[in-house]
């Protein structure tokens, strides 16, 4: 999808912490979706995986930087996605959030740390 008639809300590259990996961005999109992209050679994007995470808009979508092979995302359902672009289209964890109303507007990695994860509400 990539934004295709909707508007990026998010991006994020892979290698931020592990640089011998192939270069990737996931955006995220106004429609909800979710989508990665591969940096080919001069500087070609291509899509790669592209999937509905959210039923409304998704604020945030970030690699996790010690595991390039996952992402989390964040929208405006009140929900914080964990997906494995390994086992796409299905989560691999999806949490609502139950107890405030509001969406998760920031996801993101601490580049020093594998053990942390910032979701803001």
């Amino acid at each position: 999808m990539v934004c295709e008639s909707s508007l990026c809300l998010s991006l994020d590259w892979n290698c931020r912490v592990l640089e011998s990996v192939q270069r990737k961005i996931c955006v995220s999109d106004a429609r909800g979706w979710v989508s990665v992209l591969s940096l080919e050679e001069a500087g070609v994007l291509k899509v790669t995986d592209s999937w509905r995470a959210h039923a409304y808009e998704a604020w945030t979508a970030a690699f996790d930087y010690w595991s390039p092979e996952v992402v989390y995302s964040g929208g405006d359902d009140g929900c914080f996605v964990v997906s494995d672009l390994r086992c796409l289209p299905t989560p691999v964890d999806y949490h609502k959030n139950l107890r405030y109303p509001v969406n998760a507007c920031l996801t993101f990695m601490k580049n020093f740390t594998s053990q942390f994860l910032g979701i803001n509400y």
